[in-house]
């Protein structure tokens, strides 16, 4: 199997688990219109750029958790993170063309397993070492990669972009630098949003997310208020959803993390 599957496993993983929530409720669309049902051109959007530094998180109380740490410089040094509270993904490069260094943390024997196999069945790749402390169990792979490597900036991060759709937003205020923009209580069809604070901040002529923190509470079966009484009192089908996201593509910093120095030195 290529080299890039692997870590292309973990990250699919890992971002399936965030939009899984999401696309659970926002179709069908409702009564009203969420931010997914507008044209193309006016949604909000990832930044697409070959420098950038990303920060995001997705908080779903009692469910879905997931943050991402994506990094890129204008002389090709990366660092990448994508974790869940009990996975965590992690690499480095120095340049294009280098090494690069991964790191996966879990609790979970089989899934460090399934990666030990196919880094096992693949020449680029080496082991340099795996360890357990407490119940985390550490794998460090080192893999020479050929080719450009392919931009996260406009594929992962849009995961969290995409979880915006789910409420419509008001516009607030507008400067010539920045749209802000704040979600909205109401009726989406199948489920309510109450409780909405924060605000999203975007690029006035691309809608392009500069940076977010908002919540909400996503009651979902909750068509008519009565079945909303029901699906709070009764069922407690509500969940407190959290998004945090900012987004930087100048004068990017690349900051060599600890384990990658220490696997580096020890070649």
């Amino acid at each position: 199997m290529n080299s890039r599957h692997i870590a292309g496993i973990a990250i699919g993983v890992l971002a399936l688990l965030c939009v899984g929530l999401v696309l659970s409720v926002v179709y069908p669309f409702s009564t009203m219109e969420s931010q997914s049902t507008n044209p193309a051109e006016d949604r909000f959007s990832g930044i697409d750029s070959d420098e950038y530094s990303i920060t995001a998180s997705y908080d779903g109380e009692g469910g879905t958790n997931i943050e991402l740490r994506d990094v890129k410089s204008a002389d090709g040094e990366r660092y990448h993170l994508l974790g869940t509270d009990s996975n965590t993904y992690e690499e480095y490069q120095e340049h294009e063309g280098a090494p690069v260094y991964q790191r996966f943390l879990s609790p979970d024997r089989t899934y460090i397993d399934h990666v030990v196999d196919r880094a096992n069945d693949d020449e680029s790749l080496q082991i340099l070492e795996e360890k357990q402390s407490d119940e985390t169990i550490t794998l460090i792979l080192k893999e020479e990669r050929s080719g450009v490597y392919e931009n996260s900036a406009t594929s992962e991060s849009s995961v969290f972009i995409r979880s915006f759709f789910v409420a419509s937003y008001a516009q607030v205020e507008q400067t010539d630098e920045t749209n802000t923009y704040r979600p909205e209580n109401g009726w989406y069809g199948t489920y309510r949003i109450t409780n909405s604070s924060g605000e999203v901040h975007a690029e006035p002529d691309t809608n392009v997310v500069r940076s977010a923190n908002v919540s909400f509470d996503l009651t979902q079966s909750a068509e008519s208020y009565a079945e909303y009484l029901v699906a709070t009192v009764v069922s407690d089908e509500t969940v407190t959803i959290e998004i945090m996201y900012d987004a930087e593509t100048e004068n990017v910093e690349v900051e060599i993390p600890e384990w990658a120095e220490e696997a580096r030195s020890d070649q």
